[in-house]
């Protein structure tokens, strides 16, 4: 039988929410039996991210999704393109540490996303049997894909760790495989260590049947003039919840974070983008770009964080959404935290519906309402795709928005 962590959590005082959790315990070296044991301590005191107002995991019943589940253990598939693959380490977790245990001990739950930092990295890091790491030298480039399964029916929890070097440059491209028929639930803790001068891509296409949860926490740790430009794809799963964060810890060192999403039926999704600017002269740009349709709900976090320090910097925030329909909607809710001189910072936000200008001018020429509407839908996210610097990654998001086209 399963043992089980009970943490009763308080959801802005309505009434407690009680998590349970499976008790994971597998046989390993100290030092990551320690680290998993501090991720339990901080998951049995830390509060889910569910609030009153905008995304309630009472209304939703989340808690009761995590009951009987059992912990997953899929090895996730790395695929590698390098001129010098040979020196590039990319590895399912669970092998990275029975190979490289010291490498990977020094960035797993480290300063990028440590355990203590938000309730998904304590979930994943407590539970996690697998996920993926990589390692790419000073003054190499490479490509990799991160391919991630799941096991029906069960708690599936991965860790990611990406370690780029001096002057390396690397393109991560995560996506979803495999179609649960029962309630599952993907939990990932991802952490990005960019030494300085490098530039890192990482786009995650999450795409899961209506079966899945999905609940994710991506962040980075950014030395001087690194580069890190993120699109975090929500399209699938009846409920996702999404925390990605750029912390800009050397001076010089610039983000991209951009979150886009597409919801039909009773999708409801949530993107959490945050610019923590630790150092000074830092530079980030946050984008949200997204799609309601139907009944369906999305709510768009998205946060400026200038720290005591951090002179010289700048940062720009925007969030757009597209309602289709009179029974969809989404929250946008942007925030600026400035503690620092000599900044420049800004933010803003649009939810509505279709254009109707843009809409008459199509069907003026020639074209059937439903089709000006796809294109208009289609035009709405291609400022996002075009940035993507995979023809084979930009076509995969291009796809998954036609599929949700093709349902409409």
């Amino acid at each position: 039988m399963v043992k089980t962590v009970e943490a009763p959590i308080n959801a802005s005082g309505l009434a407690p929410v009680q998590v349970t959790v499976p008790r994971f315990t597998p046989v390993e070296t100290v030092i990551f039996a320690k680290k998993r044991a501090a991720a339990r301590k901080a998951l049995e005191t830390l509060q889910p991210p569910s609030d009153k107002k905008y995304t309630n995991w009472l209304r939703r019943n989340i808690a009761e999704r995590f009951e009987g589940k059992a912990v997953a253990s899929p090895a996730p598939k790395l695929l590698v393109k390098s001129e010098n693959a040979a020196n590039v380490i990319a590895l399912p977790l669970a092998q990275a540490i029975r190979q490289q245990p010291a490498l990977v001990a020094e960035h797993l739950l480290g300063d990028a996303l440590p355990a203590s930092e938000h309730y998904f990295s304590a979930l994943s890091g407590a539970l996690y049997s697998d996920g993926a790491f990589v390692q790419v030298p000073a003054d190499t480039k490479a490509e990799v894909t991160i391919e991630l399964p799941a096991e029906s029916g069960k708690l599936n929890a991965f860790r990611i760790v990406i370690v780029a070097e001096k002057n390396a440059e690397v393109t991560i491209f995560e996506k979803s495989t495999c179609k649960p028929r029962a309630q599952t639930i993907v939990t990932t803790g991802t952490e990005v260590y960019a030494g300085p001068n490098v530039t890192v891509n990482y786009y995650a296409l999450q795409d899961w049947p209506e079966t899945v949860t999905h609940l994710a926490a991506y962040r980075s740790h950014q030395q001087r003039d690194s580069k890190l430009d993120w699109l975090i794809g929500s399209f699938g799963g009846s409920f996702s919840q999404v925390l990605v964060e750029s912390g800009l810890a050397g001076e010089g060192a610039s983000s991209n974070i951009r979150g886009t999403y597409f919801g039909t039926g009773e999708h409801h999704y949530e993107q959490q983008l945050v610019a923590n600017h630790l150092a000074g002269h830092t530079d980030s740009n946050t984008y949200a770009r997204g799609v309601a349709a139907e009944t369906s709900r999305a709510v768009y976090r998205g946060m400026i964080k200038i720290q005591p320090g951090a002179h010289g910097s700048s940062a720009d925030q925007n969030g757009h959404a597209m309602l289709l329909g009179n029974d969809a909607h989404v929250d946008a809710i942007p925030g600026l935290e400035i503690d620092a001189d000599d900044v420049v910072a800004g933010h803003g936000a649009t939810v509505g519906q279709i254009d109707p200008e843009q809409l008459f001018y199509l069907m003026a020429r020639g074209l059937p309402e439903i089709e000006a509407r796809q294109t208009i839908i289609r035009g709405f996210f291609e400022d996002l795709f075009a940035k993507i610097e995979s023809d084979s990654t930009r076509e995969a998001f291009q796809r998954v928005v036609e599929t949700r086209l093709r349902v409409k």
